[in-house]
């Protein structure tokens, strides 16, 4: 199933390669919260038009028909992204995810940022101008 995973995140987040391992972590999250038939499905469905030259396509296609698997998908990408995880609807209901899941989110790099209240930089370094 990691593999199936691994395929169907490349394809919805549009990153290459991805970490296994996170990968693995960020899966485990998703059946821990009750997740594991939904996304079951979604790599049985979706990970296969990764590798097609149109796989974006067919998938935007296959996702406007059946809303469950797009809510499914769209946990996804915010657990690679964010490493934020919105299910179930309920805050209180929630299961914590792990730190690593944030701080290696895809978001961050992208937009040239750290995640909130991981600065790297020594006491008072926002008084400065960046070096860059």
């Amino acid at each position: 199933m990691l593999d199936a995973f691994l395929a169907l995140s490349r394809l919805v987040t549009g990153v290459r390669p991805l970490d296994p391992v996170l990968a693995e972590s960020l899966l485990t999250r998703l059946i821990k919260a009750g997740l594991e038939t939904r996304v079951l499905k979604a790599c049985e469905v979706l990970a296969p038009l990764e590798a097609g030259e149109d796989g974006e396509e067919k998938a935007k296609a296959l996702l406007l028909q059946d809303t469950v698997m797009c809510e499914t998908v769209t946990f996804i990408v915010q657990l690679w992204y964010l490493g934020e995880l919105s299910f179930p609807a309920k805050l209180e209901d929630r299961l914590p995810g792990e730190p690593e899941h944030a701080f290696r989110g895809l978001l961050w790099p992208l937009i040239h940022a750290h995640p909130p209240a991981l600065s790297g930089g020594y006491f008072g370094h926002w008084t400065y101008p960046p070096d860059n």
